[in-house]
């Protein structure tokens, strides 16, 4: 469902959502998906120009199959992934798994994100399901005494957030 009190124009969702470079990361979006092998210019005056309208959602459907737990239809399984500024009065962002090489087996091929903003929007005669996401980097290896990874939100050089939009087909 299309959350209704969001603004539909690129520039001022980003002001809305207070990141002032989603406008440069949407631009990415068309320009990756065209040439997923090369790098995007720098510049996004050099970025395939989008001035559609944008839809935002507050939730996506992940339908997965577990096949050691068949209590589902057949082991399928359906989960909420949420995004909300309000969720019983508390901001809510889903963290998940965003699968970027499938050819590796489980883990191996995933990296972990936050989960900023589902949206859509159409683009030549295409329509796109995506994700604005914030990384997560992990340490070279797990912590001594648990066992287990740890991770921290990804920065740039001037401690913003670095983000990336996605395809939420993408999402585990």
């Amino acid at each position: 469902m299309t959350e209704p009190c969001y603004p539909h124009n690129l520039n001022h969702l980003a002001r809305f959502i207070n990141q002032p470079s989603f406008p440069y990361t949407l631009h990415q979006f068309p320009f990756h998906h065209n040439h997923p092998d090369e790098q995007a210019p720098a510049n996004i005056e050099d970025l395939p120009l989008f001035e559609g309208e944008i839809k935002v959602h507050h939730s996506a459907i992940a339908t997965h199959y577990v096949p050691s737990d068949l209590c589902g239809a057949g082991g399928l399984h359906c989960k909420f992934i949420q995004s909300t500024p309000s969720f019983h009065g508390h901001r809510h962002h889903d963290t998940v798994f965003v699968v970027l090489d499938e050819s590796k087996k489980g883990m191996e091929g995933m990296e972990i994100s936050h989960v900023l903003l589902f949206f859509s929007f159409r683009y030549h005669q295409q329509n796109f399901l995506c994700a604005l996401i914030n990384w997560f980097i992990h340490d070279d290896e797990p912590d001594h005494d648990t066992g287990m990874w740890t991770v921290q939100m990804e920065h740039d050089r001037c401690g913003q957030l670095t983000i990336e939009v996605i395809n939420v087909g993408s999402i585990a």
